[in-house]
């Protein structure tokens, strides 16, 4: 997907209320268009790791571990975390 169609994208919000076993992990996310992880604190950034994985484009904060695994280009896009309209203008 290339950035200029992420605003066509389906988007949602999901909520999980129970564990997730493991071999399920990649079924939720082919559920999805884009992955968004807004994070104020993130040390690892390992699901945003495994959403690249499942060739999901993905959208996160420039904090913690998502500073290195996520570059602008490719399937990474990272946004401002204080910018609220950064995040509403996809």
């Amino acid at each position: 997907m290339r950035y200029g169609n992420m605003k066509n994208a389906t988007m949602f919000h999901s909520a999980l209320l129970k564990k997730v076993r493991h071999h399920e992990i990649p079924a939720l996310y082919a559920e999805c268009d884009v992955y968004a992880q807004p994070s104020i604190v993130e040390p690892y950034g390992i699901a945003v790791l495994e959403a690249m994985a499942c060739g999901k484009p993905v959208v996160g904060t420039r904090v913690g571990g998502m500073r290195d695994t996520m570059k602008d280009g490719g399937l990474g896009f990272s946004l401002s975390l204080w910018i609220r309209v950064s995040w509403q203008s996809g």
